[in-house]
């Protein structure tokens, strides 16, 4: 019999038979949990359609992919993930897979808004840092992190829509490349690596300033890389425009389009478009502009009300 381990992510208890030490440990076994995680074999369906050379298939209640040489991931019904190894497979890049893709999935399929990006706390409450692979999201946020601004989540933001909406800590990790990591003085030997999707991003341990209680959420920035702009260019977005960055930046949501999206899900969307400040910062292409923006963070989000534009 496999060991199991506890744990608490993304405002979810889980049980699981691989072991994620930089996940945040749940100090007792719980009588229930709502995510089990577990070696295993899928379905003959699955495997018989990967022979046919499909590696995956996302609907609300089953979702799976097939990584060669790594695993496949089954995720059924937001409530548990079955994984099945490949022959000689590499332990932590499966696991990796799981905290990522897994988890977003297990999001989707309970109808959670999970935005892609990162949080930080700024007096009390959450901004979260959302954009496009390579728009500096981690980059803004270890930055802010080394900076002494607690630290929520690294890659995924699990808002709660409630009243007022609430971001559940991910796990007191970032992933960084080495531009970034270089670029804000890390030495690099000291950090376990991973390949990622494109290129070796470095894992660096956060826990001492990690938030561990969720916070409230007070805006969602959007970063954007625009060769036109010197510096940096900050607006407030309005209307339809606030509505779809929310939605476009929710993490794995081409996934949720494959799926259906439920009105239920989208009225999440909306509320949270109605109730939060949106901001889109575009920053100059090839060039470090930190400072500049963590600036203007500093005077936007510190110890003032944020108006909301209609």
């Amino acid at each position: 019999m496999r060991e199991k381990f506890s744990y608490r992510v993304y405002g979810l208890n889980v049980l699981s038979e691989i072991e994620c030490p930089e996940v945040v440990k749940l100090e007792n076994h719980q009588s229930e949990y709502d995510v089990v995680i577990e070696f295993g074999a899928v379905s003959d369906e699955i495997k018989e359609t990967i022979a046919s050379g499909k590696i995956s298939s996302y609907t609300n209640e089953s979702m799976w992919f097939h990584i060669e040489e790594i695993a496949t991931y089954w995720i059924q019904n937001g409530e548990k993930v079955t994984i099945e190894l490949c022959e000689g497979a590499d332990i932590p890049m499966a696991k990796q897979y799981l905290l990522g893709s897994c988890l977003g999935m297990i999001m989707l399929q309970r109808n959670m808004v999970a935005i892609h990006g990162g949080t930080i706390v700024f007096d009390g409450s959450g901004i979260i840092f959302t954009g496009e692979r390579g728009a500096g999201k981690s980059t803004i946020t270890s930055a802010l992190r080394l900076a002494g601004y607690p630290f929520v989540a690294d890659d995924v933001s699990s808002v709660e829509v409630t009243n007022p909406h609430m971001i559940h800590p991910g796990f007191p990790q970032q992933k960084l490349c080495r531009d970034a990591a270089e670029s804000l003085g890390y030495e690099l030997d000291q950090y376990k690596t991973l390949m990622g999707d494109t290129q070796m991003k470095y894992l660096i341990p956060v826990h001492d300033s990690f938030v561990y209680e969720e916070v409230p959420l007070k805006a969602i920035v959007e970063l954007k890389e625009d060769s036109e702009v010197k510096g940096i260019e900050v607006e407030q977005l309005t209307g339809h425009e606030r509505l779809m960055t929310i939605y476009r930046n929710i993490y794995r949501i081409e996934m949720k389009q494959i799926a259906g999206v439920d009105p239920g899900y989208f009225k999440k969307c909306i509320s949270i478009a109605k109730d939060v400040p949106v901001y889109r910062i575009k920053r100059e292409k090839g060039v470090m502009t930190v400072q500049q923006q963590i600036s203007w963070l500093e005077r936007t989000f510190l110890n003032q009300e944020i108006e909301l534009d209609a």
